[in-house]
């Protein structure tokens, strides 16, 4: 799984910041981040029950892994605060 790969992140984040700078109007890349919210409900739920990549990041105790998604997140104030990151907004400010 991609949430706690680093490498694979690092490439992901690598290849959204050279398509952002060629095509920022392009929906379809700026809100590409928002991946690390979607649940899939057929991959393995952590022990919340969540199947967001952020939070198997966060329960696999991927550090690195987290802050690479959040980092592509950042910018996204409108929409960033979801659900999903509320129920986990103690274990993040912990």
């Amino acid at each position: 799984m991609y949430a706690t790969n680093v490498k694979v992140l690092e490439a992901v984040r690598n290849a959204y910041t050279t398509e952002l700078q060629k095509s920022p109007d392009d929906p379809r890349v700026s809100m590409m981040p928002l991946m690390f919210l979607h649940s899939k409900p057929d991959h393995s739920k952590n022990k919340s029950g969540k199947t967001t990549p952020l939070h198997l990041a966060l329960d696999k105790q991927s550090p690195l892994s987290f802050e690479i998604m959040l980092d592509l997140l950042k910018d996204k104030r409108k929409v960033c605060i979801t659900s999903q990151l509320l129920d986990r907004l103690e274990d993040i400010i912990n």
